[in-house]
């Protein structure tokens, strides 16, 4: 009989160790990204292009470079938390209530870069084609990264808040207790 171990099975250090483990992976990955577009950012004003931004693109810019900024020091800050914590207890950081402060932090820095992609992207498409392809190609960004990061999210946290459900509830969940 195939048995998938349930949350309560597990010893608490263990879930809260495989928790810590998921927020470093999407640590890895989102600071790359991070990284990548505030490097772009830290570029584009070098370029011959940024000499014709009008003032509305010159805010764009700013609220970009600052969004990915912030985005960066929110998506390290759960890697660099467990070695300030070093001195006092040794490499054992892994608390509950770190890893809640760590998830929070890492979402954070999801929300700011969305916000870099698509003021850069509306920097790089109001260059080359203009105002309204920027808002349209902008608006389709922003909105396809609301429903990849953030629809799933706040579904799984509807879904948690719901309660446990039973193996059938959930092979009928129209089915109530």
């Amino acid at each position: 009989m195939d048995h998938e171990p349930q949350v309560d099975e597990l010893t608490a250090g263990t879930a809260v160790v495989a928790n810590h483990e998921r927020i470093m992976a999407s640590v890895r990955n989102l600071a790359i990204g991070s990284g990548l577009l505030f490097a772009f950012l830290l570029a584009a004003p070098l370029s011959s292009a940024a000499d014709n931004l009008l003032v509305s693109g010159r805010i764009d810019y700013a609220v970009s470079f600052f969004a990915a900024a912030l985005s960066l020091i929110l998506v390290l800050a759960p890697s660099i938390y467990p070695l300030a914590q070093w001195s006092q207890r040794g490499w054992s950081w892994h608390t509950e209530q770190e890893m809640k402060w760590s998830a929070r932090s890492v979402l954070a820095g999801m929300g700011f870069l969305g916000v870099a992609m698509a003021g850069s992207c509306f920097l790089v498409t109001d260059l080359i084609l203009g105002g309204a392809a920027a808002w349209v190609a902008t608006a389709g960004v922003a909105l396809t990264a609301i429903l990849a990061w953030f629809a799933p999210m706040r579904a799984a946290l509807m879904a948690r808040n719901r309660g446990p459900r039973t193996k059938s509830q959930r092979a009928h969940p129209k089915t109530r207790d």
